[in-house]
């Protein structure tokens, strides 16, 4: 009886795998049946640029004739000199390194949040930061050790713009065409007021610190702007950290 029972339930499980099976075989072959036209119509490519006598060369990955997968470049003894992963043209992680095989930079972005480091040979911190809407923080600095830029910013990013400065106000059909970005997206202006292309309204929250330094370490510029505020807070100093400007823009 007992053994009678076991069967019957050895049976039912099994009958229960085999369900199983057929359903996952039919989800592989469908599976497949999309995955391979896309594979068989796709086109990778695999490009060397040479340089100077052949010895470095840069090697990359396309798709399509996008770059994707890869990109390496190398010294010339044919140690690897940088490194990034590249998806659909690009870089989500960026690696440098000294020609004794130490990472000396990197770089990581994994759509939500931008983190970075930079240094010398020597192993002398040059750059270091992170970036995100909520959050941002960059600080340089030299060979010596001395800070020589610093920001920080909350809830917002900066507004870039790739125009001559002389151009850039409110309505300029320079920036409306594209000279200024803000996270990849472009600008527009509208009464004076950063908005996007839908005329949103940019950086309602966004406030920031920026300060840049003399070689000595002292301040040479402060930017600042609160966060209920629209106009910059500006101030600079002679070498000798003398004020020679205070006031808004």
């Amino acid at each position: 009886m007992v053994v009678t029972i076991l069967r019957e339930k050895m049976n039912i499980v099994a009958k229960h795998y085999r369900e199983l099976i057929r359903v996952n075989q039919n989800r592989t072959i469908l599976f497949f049946a999309i995955l391979f036209p896309i594979i068989l119509f796709s086109q990778y490519d695999t490009t060397r640029t040479y340089f100077n006598d052949s010895s470095t060369y840069i090697e990359c990955t396309y798709l399509n004739g996008i770059m994707h997968g890869y990109c390496k470049s190398f010294y010339e003894n044919g140690s690897l000199k940088e490194f990034d992963s590249v998806v659909n043209g690009k870089a989500v992680l960026r690696q440098k390194y000294s020609r004794s095989g130490e990472l000396i930079a990197w770089y990581k972005d994994n759509g939500r949040r931008i983190k970075f480091k930079d240094m010398t040979e020597e192993g002398v911190l040059l750059a270091k930061g992170r970036t995100s809407w909520r959050k941002t923080k960059h600080r340089n600095w030299n060979k010596a050790g001395k800070l020589t830029y610093f920001h920080r910013s909350r809830k917002g990013y900066g507004i870039n713009c790739s125009a001559p400065e002389d151009t850039i106000y409110p309505d300029s059909i320079l920036i409306k065409n594209g000279w200024c970005f803000w996270n990849d997206q472009a600008v527009f202006w509208k009464n004076g007021t950063a908005v996007d292309s839908n005329g949103m309204e940019l950086n309602t929250k966004y406030s920031f610190t920026t300060i840049l330094f003399y070689e000595n370490g002292q301040k040479a510029q402060l930017w600042e702007k609160k966060r209920k505020g629209k106009k910059v807070h500006f101030r600079s100093w002679d070498i000798n950290g003398i004020l020679i400007e205070d006031g808004y823009r």
